[in-house]
């Protein structure tokens, strides 16, 4: 099984490239991670959720605190950045994401947060946070 073709919309809107990571436990009863491994769509469907094609949009409001001498000063405020794909992706949360921008930018994110199957644009909508490239990729 694969990804379904993207329609002509998605072809539009999805330049970006993402790919998921998701945990891997040992078989010791334990919730400790052994390592990474590419995440795959799920179910009976063993295709990697490697290379898909998104929408990745950030933002730099992230705890930022304004020095006392500005007019504004925004304390805590915590945004998130946003990823959309197809949606027949599901991105659980605590799985890494690494995305490659149309631009070649790379970012790794954790998704933070429970995917939404949004309804007037047929996608899925995933919060993510800045992150760090996993230690132990299997």
């Amino acid at each position: 099984m694969s990804l379904p073709a993207l329609t002509f919309r998605e072809r539009l809107l999805y330049k970006d490239k993402a790919t998921a990571y998701r945990p891997v436990n040992p078989n010791d009863g334990t919730n400790n991670v052994k390592g990474w491994t590419i995440a795959t769509v799920g179910g009976q469907d063993l295709t990697l959720l490697q290379n898909f094609p998104c929408n990745f949009h950030s933002t730099p409001n992230f705890d930022s605190v304004k020095p006392m001498g500005q007019l504004t000063k925004i304390v805590n405020l915590k945004t998130s950045n946003l990823i959309t794909c197809q949606s027949a992706i599901t991105l659980i949360p605590k799985w890494i994401i690494h995305v490659v921008t149309r631009h070649g930018r790379e970012y790794w994110q954790n998704v933070d947060g429970a995917a939404e199957d949004e309804v007037l644009v047929d996608c899925t909508c995933v919060y993510i946070t800045p992150g760090k490239k996993p230690v132990n990729i299997i």
